[in-house]
């Protein structure tokens, strides 16, 4: 869920990681690749 007063979304924000328009939207492929990797790694390892 999207809140812009959680401190890591709030600065995905500022720094441009993230773009707010009703939904997330990581408009930069490099951090989506790499969030997307960090978030199989991190599923994967706490079955």
């Amino acid at each position: 869920m999207f809140n812009q007063h959680n401190p890591t979304i709030h600065q995905g924000v500022l720094y441009g990681v993230f773009n707010p328009n009703g939904n997330v939207k990581i408009h930069n492929r490099i951090y989506e690749q790499l969030i997307y990797n960090y978030m199989a790694s991190k599923a994967l390892t706490n079955q």
